[in-house]
């Protein structure tokens, strides 16, 4: 198969942390909603990724039979890791989205988070019509975030971290290295896609959450301080990746010099988060869901 994503996107650990702030117990009602999950089902996830939404869905609704698929074998790796440390019961199986390794028939839902942008849209929901019970639903999750807004952990301008970091991504971008195809994606495209493919009762839902707040009253100090470090993972992996699509943008000094500069920054954060600094950093997470069922 393939450890493109793992290697040049997410890694399996940051991708897992990422999701784990958005997927909590307490919102898990909301997110089993948006994604049409009841007990008793089969399900497949589409794009599994590191498992946290199918060993969440098992945990919280004993009664289905999760599957999620993914062609990252370090990804699944990780997944099956995660199911055997938690005592879950999931299949995780290695494949391509648009040329599902299922019987026609399969299951009651089909599900992905962050996925159909990086398909062929109309294979990628003709497949999972086809592995659907009659009667099934098909479920699309992307993020909807206002474009070019920087994620937390992307360093402020006029810093030499922010210096250095811009310097080794630009040399990155110009490599040529960890380029996939893209499709464009929208709400409304999307719903014209699963009107194509023959999906039935179309429906859009919403949902946002606050996936990193640590100054907020109602965060606990072990769910604040988590949030912090997953800033300061997301850019460790950041920088990683980029130097190893442009080994030469930074010599080694300088990329020692960026890394200790990233892990000062949250320090720092960490100090003034204990100290009862506020910095009242937010980031809000607003999720589509698209959905359809599948008629005779």
């Amino acid at each position: 198969m393939s450890a493109f994503w793992s290697t040049f996107i997410q890694k399996p650990e940051e991708l897992h942390r990422s999701r784990e702030l958005r997927f909590r117990d307490d919102n898990h009602k909301q997110w089993l909603r948006l994604i049409g999950v009841k007990n008793g089902q089969q399900l497949l996830e589409v794009g599994c990724g590191s498992g946290l939404f199918c060993h969440r869905i098992k945990t919280y609704c004993p009664g289905t039979e999760v599957t999620g698929l993914d062609r990252d074998e370090v990804l699944l790796s990780y997944a099956r890791e995660r199911s055997k440390a938690l005592g879950i019961s999931c299949r995780f199986v290695a494949g391509e989205t648009e040329l599902l390794p299922f019987e026609d028939g399969s299951f009651d839902l089909c599900f992905s988070h962050t996925v159909m942008n990086f398909c062929e849209p109309s294979r990628f929901l003709s497949e999972q019509r086809r592995v659907l019970r009659l009667g099934g639903r098909v479920a699309v999750l992307n993020v909807v975030n206002p474009p070019n807004r920087p994620e937390l952990w992307v360093p402020s301008d006029g810093c030499e971290e922010k210096a250095l970091f811009d310097r080794l991504w630009a040399a990155a971008d110009q490599s040529g290295a960890g380029k996939f195809r893209r499709y464009a994606w929208s709400v409304e495209q999307t719903c014209r896609y699963l009107d194509e493919q023959g999906f039935q009762d179309i429906s859009v839902d919403i949902l946002s959450v606050v996936s990193s707040a640590p100054d907020s009253a109602h965060v606990d100090s072990e769910t604040a301080t988590a949030q912090i470090e997953e800033n300061r993972l997301a850019e460790l992996c950041s920088v990683e990746k980029a130097r190893h699509m442009a080994p030469d943008a930074l010599s080694d000094e300088e990329y020692r010099n960026l890394v200790q500069k990233i892990h000062r920054r949250y320090d720092r954060l960490l100090e003034d988060y204990r100290l009862g600094v506020r910095h009242w950093e937010c980031e809000i997470c607003t999720v589509a869901a698209i959905s359809g069922r599948k008629a005779g």
